[in-house]
């Protein structure tokens, strides 16, 4: 028998508005309920679009800050309902 994962990183830049939000969708598979999804996107659209799904799923966006490694985007923690 396997765990459910309970942490993801998603590296979306270069991914643009809605395919983000699709690869956030199919991460939800085998997630553990109060899973923490990571996403890193540079589509301007994943400012409004992340939260909003959020608000749809249940789930909370814990932080969002610029991607550190100097690639640009932005990394948007999300945390999905428990």
């Amino acid at each position: 028998m396997t765990t459910p994962e309970s942490h993801v990183l998603l590296d979306e830049r270069g991914s643009r508005c809605p395919l983000p939000i699709i690869a956030l969708s199919k991460a939800l598979v085998g997630l553990a309920p109060a899973s923490i999804v990571e996403i890193i996107a540079d589509d301007p659209a994943a400012e409004a679009d992340i939260p909003a799904w959020c608000r749809l799923k249940g789930a909370q966006v814990v932080e969002s800050f610029a991607a550190i490694d100097g690639q640009g985007g932005v990394h948007y923690v999300v945390q999905l309902p428990g």
